[in-house]
């Protein structure tokens, strides 16, 4: 009698053990923005603000749309392949707000731009740009509409 009741016991010790693991994993991926080196508060604060990026696109809709209308351009390319390369390192970089920005200039054709944002003002993308310059000298900030 003693060994019927126990044989559930092994599986919902393994069920624990995989909802630990993926509230693990996905807790260090949620939270990989707010990693990094703090020592100046305004890039404390973009780095959070970046946070408002990785919210599910289904919890999006409930969002009240807000303005971010400046942004930060890494690069620009006219192989589309090559900008989608470069927004994927800067998202593995911590840069979850990276984005591709295509525009067509007629006779010169369509380049493909990287770009990082957008932030409230002015002040936050400054801030971002700065901890940029080292590693992309030719970044700039951007005002879009």
């Amino acid at each position: 009698m003693e060994g019927k009741g126990k044989w559930f016991i092994a599986p919902i010790i393994l069920v624990v053990i995989i909802i630990a693991i993926n509230i693990a994993y996905y807790n260090k991926k949620r939270y990989k923005v707010l990693e990094g080196d703090f020592s100046e508060e305004g890039n404390k604060k973009a780095q959070i603000e970046t946070a408002f990026d990785m919210i599910k696109p289904f919890e999006k809709k409930n969002v009240e749309k807000i303005n971010r209308p400046f942004a930060i351009q890494i690069a620009s390319f006219r192989e589309k392949n090559k900008a989608l390369l470069l927004v994927d390192k800067l998202k593995k970089e911590g840069y979850y707000s990276a984005y591709l920005a295509s525009k067509n200039l007629k006779e010169k054709g369509i380049w493909h731009r990287v770009r990082i944002g957008g932030f409230l003002n002015k002040e936050k993308a400054t801030s971002v740009l700065n901890s940029l310059k080292d590693k992309y000298p030719n970044s700039f900030i951007v005002y879009q509409q």
